[in-house]
């Protein structure tokens, strides 16, 4: 029980590691399908920024950089935003159908950041 009190400290930085590294894994997987899917309809000037921040993202996992992890998984989320914002912005001026569903994607991606880094 002593040693157990003793290494409560550790244990619970290790599950915070561990937390951060599960979340970005799945964010990276989330991110990845999502461009496939529809990466086509974002514009490039958009598109870029996430991709970036999404290669940013790998470096960090890969090399266990908790601090690189929390850097670009907020460049990605603001990347996501700004993409989602301006499909939005899209929608709005051209009233279009296929619009909305690129948005709605856009803006479930930017959710699932932000309940991930929860």
């Amino acid at each position: 029980k002593n040693e157990a009190t003793a290494n409560a400290a550790a244990d619970q930085k290790e599950r915070e590691r561990v937390d951060k590294l599960n979340n970005a894994d799945a964010m990276i997987f989330q991110v990845e399908k999502q461009l496939k899917e529809i990466g086509d309809k974002i514009p490039s000037s958009k598109r870029t920024p996430i991709e970036t921040a999404l290669s940013k993202l790998k470096d960090a996992h890969k090399s266990q950089d908790l601090a690189g992890i929390d850097a670009s998984m907020k460049e990605l989320e603001n990347a996501l935003h700004a993409a989602s914002q301006d499909m939005y912005n899209a929608q709005q001026e051209a009233s279009t159908v296929v619009t909305p569903a690129v948005s709605l994607v856009l803006t479930k991606m930017t959710s699932q950041m932000l309940i991930s880094r929860k």
